[in-house]
């Protein structure tokens, strides 16, 4: 494997309870027990989202065929908290490519300036935001979760000071405890909890 770049990411072997799905702005890694997978996406620096979402797929459906049965009994997202991930509430897709900030209050609040339209249809209740785990959380749960991990980039009381809509932004949630469940139907056949963790330090 290649070594790690700025926003790439890379899997290890671990607990094969547990399936983890390590993203970052270009790159994507799954592993469970000793598979491993990884998938890259166009336009690294501000890939689309359901590029991101497809590689995501596609590297869990590969560990999950190496691992074999009895499959994983959790799910574990470990993301990148400076992003912000734009979905629609409805279709899940996105209206603008992944961007990476270190503050996501001014640049979602900046929305209004350079995005007017997108920033109506938050307004409206149209899209919901987040950071790249927020959304693979989404899609995993076929929209019915909108979490997220808070961290430096990510100040939820700065966004909502910044004027951004309460129902644009996520509920916070507490790191390694499970806060959903997948579904089935939309991630490979899994029904199981789903936890969150940031990456590590460094």
């Amino acid at each position: 494997m290649p070594a790690a770049s700025p926003g790439s990411v890379s899997p290890g072997s671990g607990d094969p309870g547990v399936l983890v799905v390590r993203v970052g702005a270009g790159a994507v890694a799954a592993s469970l027990g000793a598979a491993t997978a990884r998938r890259t996406v166009p336009d690294a620096d501000r890939p689309e989202p359901g590029a991101l979402w497809r590689a995501t797929l596609a590297a869990a459906q590969e560990v999950l065929d190496a691992a074999g049965p009895p499959g994983p009994t959790t799910v574990e997202v470990v993301g990148d908290g400076g992003t912000v991930v734009w979905w629609d509430v409805d279709t899940l897709g996105s209206p603008l490519p992944l961007a990476r900030t270190e503050d996501a209050a001014a640049h979602l609040a900046g929305l209004a300036a350079t995005e007017p339209h997108t920033w109506a249809l938050a307004v409206a209740g149209r899209y919901a935001a987040g950071d790249v785990a927020s959304y693979l959380v989404a899609r995993m749960t076929r929209g019915l979760e909108h979490l997220l991990l808070p961290g430096p980039a990510w100040d939820l009381g700065r966004c909502r000071d910044a004027g951004v809509p309460a129902d644009v932004l996520p509920e916070p949630a507490p790191p390694g405890v499970p806060v959903a469940t997948t579904d089935p139907a939309t991630f490979p056949g899994l029904a199981v909890p789903l936890t969150l963790r940031a990456p590590p330090a460094g």
